[in-house]
């Protein structure tokens, strides 16, 4: 038995139970702010209820916070023995923490629409003038701009490894370097804030993120936020692109284990490289949760060009299909047009 003569001057009821109140609201206006918005995307009905349905998957979070509040209103406050009674409520809050990271997916064909979905959910943050809570990626100059994001690089602050006239001070993740054991000890507070504040993480152009730089993000992530949960603990992460574009530059992609490369045909492909590879491949088979539009929106007025453009894409085009392009072109002695 536990002595009686103890005291604590922290009513623990009041304070797990106003915890676990405030939790749970938060958590029902995270579940609904997005349905408004997605109603407003222009899609047909079908589609727009199938996303809906994919975001009320968050309800199941709320669930547990409700059970959680249930086993708290049901303690015996008159005896508090903290490793019985508190049992069941921590169960719920670890199996929160596990619901914590949604991991998202729009792919689908060039021209359908997801370069639009991520400026609509650049929206809601900066009419509420929350837009540092969102972190806009990408693997390319070019896709960041877009976007009004920045690349990967700049945003974990990653340099390339330019040789061996580099320091050993820093740590090597394929050929990018990550800062130094003495840095990874400390993160500049005000740089720890700003990284905790961030809910939602996107990367766009994910047919080129390679197995070495999103484990590079991992491991950085988890620094800065101070978390060692996959990804930090970042409460939304939503990858973007099409996987029919072009690969990796002079890394392996994330889409298939080390496994699928012999040791016997790459024995440039050593074990620790594996190790890592097969970490980034475990997290991306995380995200379960998928979105492929399929309307080609960019090319809507113009159904040849659709046609031509999924012939290429499924590697069916002909002589035809290089005639139609040509056909196009100014030809010298030829009348230019208008437009």
């Amino acid at each position: 038995m536990p002595p009686t003569d103890y005291s604590c001057g922290v009513d623990l009821f009041k304070f797990y139970f106003g915890y676990a109140v405030v939790n749970t609201s938060t958590d029902i206006v995270i579940v609904l702010t997005p349905f408004p918005y997605i109603w407003k995307l222009h899609l047909p009905r079908d589609q727009k209820a199938a996303v809906m349905a994919i975001f009320a998957l968050g309800t199941l979070e709320v669930i547990i916070s409700g059970v959680r509040i249930v086993f708290l209103v049901t303690l015996d406050r008159s005896y508090v023995d903290v490793t019985w009674d508190l049992a069941i409520p921590a169960v719920m809050t670890g199996i929160e923490v596990t619901l914590g990271t949604l991991c998202q997916f729009v792919g689908g064909e060039g021209g359908t629409g997801k370069s639009h979905v991520i400026a609509v959910l650049m929206g809601p943050f900066a009419a509420r003038g929350t837009s540092n809570r969102l972190l806009m990626t990408a693997t390319s100059g070019m896709a960041a701009a877009r976007t009004s994001g920045i690349t990967i690089r700049s945003a974990y602050g990653f340099t390339k490894d330019h040789g061996s006239s580099r320091t050993n001070a820093s740590k090597d993740v394929g050929r990018l370097s990550l800062p130094n054991q003495a840095e990874q000890r400390f993160v500049n507070g005000q740089t720890r804030v700003d990284w905790q504040e961030k809910d939602v993480l996107v990367i766009d152009e994910v047919s080129i993120l390679g197995a070495r730089t999103l484990h590079a993000v991992i491991e950085q992530l988890c620094r800065l936020r101070g978390s060692q949960r996959d990804l930090g603990s970042i409460p939304i992460v939503l990858f973007c692109g099409g996987l029919h574009q072009f690969r990796p530059v002079q890394e392996r992609p994330i889409l298939l284990r080390s496994a699928a490369v012999s040791w016997d045909i790459d024995n440039s492909f050593k074990a620790g490289q594996r190790h890592r590879h097969d970490k980034a491949h475990v997290l991306w088979r995380r995200f379960a949760t998928i979105i492929m539009p399929k309307e080609h929106m960019r090319a809507a007025g113009n159904p040849e060009l659709q046609r031509l453009l999924k012939r290429i894409r499924r590697g069916e085009q002909d002589g035809t299909d290089l005639a139609l392009p040509n056909s196009r072109c100014y030809q010298e002695g030829q009348m230019r047009p208008d437009r």
